[in-house]
């Protein structure tokens, strides 16, 4: 009883999505032909079963931002035979945009207050920042601020009085830096006052 010796010149390209794995046949075939070739992927979270009975394997179901440890064996009628192992990281993917992105003033104060809802897909295990900018309508330069993950809410302070501003935000995937663009810009003017307050929604 002889069992197949690892798959020979095996190749991973990432650029390919889903991956793509190819390789050629073991230099020993074992005791009878091979009948199929199992592959696996296994990450920290899941693990993925894959057979075929020729290269090249399209490894679908790959979750984005995870590291998965690839196994492929060529299998005949004695059974499996060596494994040949690899590593893949899996490429990271933007965020969509934050939802309902709403502006309200502060009540008796200059400042105002920006809200979101969480983006439609987050690339789940990544974690997504989201980043906003602000000026004065009339000004050409804008200030940026970085919120993480786990924010849906932030006050603006030290604002002019009775001034429009201009607000934008965007989701950036972390790590890759992968943007979902940002919205467009939504405009405000700052208290005191009683405006009522606006929901800007992402169509």
């Amino acid at each position: 009883m002889i069992f197949p010796g690892p798959p020979e010149n095996v190749n991973l390209d990432a650029n390919f999505d889903p991956p793509l794995l190819n390789w050629a046949s073991p230099l020993v075939q074992g005791s009878g032909p091979i009948t199929f070739y199992q592959a696996n992927a296994s990450s920290r979270n899941h693990t993925i079963f894959y057979n075929s009975i020729a290269p090249p394997l399209s490894m679908v179901g790959l979750r984005p931002c995870n590291s998965y440890e690839i196994s492929l064996q060529a299998i005949n009628n004695e059974g499996g035979g060596l494994p040949f192992t690899m590593q893949l990281n899996t490429s990271v993917k933007a965020a969509s945009q934050p939802r309902y992105f709403l502006i309200s003033n502060v009540a008796g104060t200059s400042s105002q207050e920006i809200r979101w809802r969480y983006p439609n897909f987050t690339a789940i295990p990544c974690s997504s920042e989201y980043e906003v900018q602000y000026r004065e309508v009339s000004a050409s330069v804008a200030t940026t601020v970085v919120y993480n993950a786990s924010m849906i809410a932030y006050k603006i302070e030290n604002l002019r009085p009775q001034t429009v501003y201009v607000y934008r935000i965007r989701s950036v995937t972390n790590p890759g830096g992968l943007s979902s663009g940002f919205t467009p810009w939504r405009k405000r003017r700052t208290g005191p006052g009683g405006e009522t307050n606006i929901v800007f929604t992402k169509p």
